[in-house]
């Protein structure tokens, strides 16, 4: 369990869950059943001492020594009967106490372990949550029916130590038997009574052989107290693997919420950038429509320079055709002024000789 806790790559909540709740049923089954075999060995203990007792009743008595045979023949087939009982239940028990301790028994490979948690891993992702909540209820479970076996195994080492008082006390009437077998051994009326004492004595072996199952079963309560223990420090080290697991998934939560945050921020952002986009879009289609426009403006413009232009050139041509025909003109009037001097000048006497 230890290193199925240890390693992370095939760790699984639900599997050390599955095997610590499994772990201790068992050992609350075995505890329940040491409790019948204490329980039955003390109606045994009880009984015999009932048969013991009403055998020295009948010692003294000479008339009753076949009655007292039966009956020791009948306490003997008892105490076999209850020696197999007892051997039968102490076998199943230790049968019992040697299940393995490994979680791998009822649970997958490592590997399959890790796989199947790989390809999972987006059908987990929605119930991780309710997996949280859970885990630490069935924590919590393990650790109630820890407590509750351990109060069981106290009650029943008190139990046993009361059966050990009670077998002590046996043990002394053992002794007083023996004492009073010895007693008798010197008379011969008293040759039965040694027969009986003999019989007590075997009875009494067995008996011990019963005390001595009960101390192995005390030692077998003290190992599965062992493992109790040892399996509430692995409940322990679980829950701290699981507060460890919620602490990651807190911080990874709180990661996943400043992200969101970032990344509304950042559609806030771009929606803004989309809108100062459009608006320059908008910008940029006024200002080509008037750049058109004022092209449209310029061309016509343009067009109206170029034919004032050829309009001024006409009129520069005329002007030049004029102006080269009032040069004629004044050269023709010069030349007629010219002429008509000339000719004032050859009359006879001149403009001079006129009258004045």
């Amino acid at each position: 369990m230890a290193d199925v806790l240890q390693n992370e790559a095939s760790f699984s909540v639900d599997v050390a869950t599955t095997y610590l709740q499994t772990l201790l049923e068992d050992k609350e089954n075995q505890l329940q059943q040491a409790g019948a075999l204490g329980q039955q060995l003390l109606s045994q203990q009880t009984e015999l001492e009932e048969r013991v007792k009403q055998l020295q009743d009948l010692a003294p008595a000479t008339g009753a020594m076949e009655d007292a045979r039966d009956r020791y023949r009948d306490l003997t087939e008892m105490v076999n009967r209850w020696d197999a009982e007892n051997k039968a239940l102490l076998a199943s028990l230790t049968a019992e106490k040697g299940v393995p301790a490994d979680p791998a028994v009822g649970a997958p490979a490592s590997s399959d372990v890790s796989s199947s948690a790989d390809s999972a891993e987006p059908a987990i992702q929605p119930s991780r949550a309710r997996a949280r909540n859970s885990r630490q209820h069935d924590t919590e479970f393990a650790f109630e029916i820890g407590s509750g076996l351990l109060t069981e195994v106290r009650r029943l080492q008190s139990l046993l130590a009361e059966r050990d008082k009670e077998v002590q006390d046996l043990k002394e009437d053992n002794a007083g038997l023996r004492k009073f077998s010895s007693e008798t051994q010197s008379h011969p009326e008293g040759e039965s009574q040694i027969d009986s004492v003999a019989e007590h004595a075997r009875q009494s072996t067995q008996y011990a052989e019963a005390v001595k199952q009960i101390a192995q079963l005390q030692t077998q309560i003290t190992e599965q107290e062992k493992d109790l223990a040892l399996l509430r420090q692995q409940a322990v080290d679980s829950r701290k693997t699981i507060t460890q697991l919620q602490d990651e998934v807190t911080d990874s939560d709180k990661k996943n919420l400043q992200v969101q945050k970032e990344a509304e921020q950042l559609e806030a952002t771009i929606s803004a950038l989309q809108d100062d986009k459009n608006r320059q879009a908008e910008t940029l289609d006024s200002a080509d429509a008037q750049v058109r426009f004022q092209e449209k403006e310029i061309r016509l413009l343009h067009e109206q320079v170029v034919g004032l232009t050829r309009e001024l050139s006409e009129a520069k041509n005329q002007a030049d055709v004029r102006m080269t025909h009032m040069k004629e003109r004044n050269t023709h009037l010069t030349q007629t002024l010219l002429v008509i001097n000339r000719a004032i000048e050859c009359l006879p006497g001149g403009l001079s000789g006129s009258p004045s």
